[in-house]
């Protein structure tokens, strides 16, 4: 088990991923990359064509993530302030423990698959012939 900081960073890393895991994020974090002043809901949800409430979420899931930045208008005026969003700064660069995540999601599927009887199905046999020269039926992944 890793230490507290190993296991912060790693969920870190997993919230960004998560995060940019939707296409809507993503557009919505080009927008706010493209744009030079900060922009608020009813904009970006004009941009992407969804409602704002939609957008809210969105927006929630990057700022979670360290990838976005809220932050309320000033005003003069009386009214309530819009809440305005940005980009952070670092939010294009690799996220910390990146590649480790990579590595333990790419084991953990090698792992999976491993115990997979479509998989127990390529693996040769004790002579070392392939069980799919065989079987040409095993080649095609059942789709359920």
């Amino acid at each position: 088990m890793g230490s507290a900081m190993e296991v912060t960073l790693a969920q870190a890393s997993e919230a960004r991923y998560r995060a940019m895991a939707d296409p809507v994020r993503r557009r919505l974090l080009r927008v706010l990359e493209d744009s030079a002043d900060r922009r608020d809901i009813e904009g970006l949800a004009g941009v992407v064509g969804l409602h704002p409430n939609t957008v809210r979420g969105h927006l929630e899931v990057l700022e979670k993530a360290g990838l976005v930045i809220r932050s309320l208008e000033s005003r003069q005026t009386p009214g309530r302030p819009r809440l305005l969003y940005e980009r952070t700064p670092d939010a294009g660069g690799a996220a910390p423990g990146g590649y480790r995540l990579l590595a333990e999601i790419l084991t953990t599927t090698l792992r999976v698959a491993a115990d997979d009887a479509a998989a127990a199905a390529m693996r040769p046999d004790a002579n070392g012939v392939d069980n799919w020269l065989r079987n040409p039926a095993a080649r095609i992944p059942e789709i359920r």
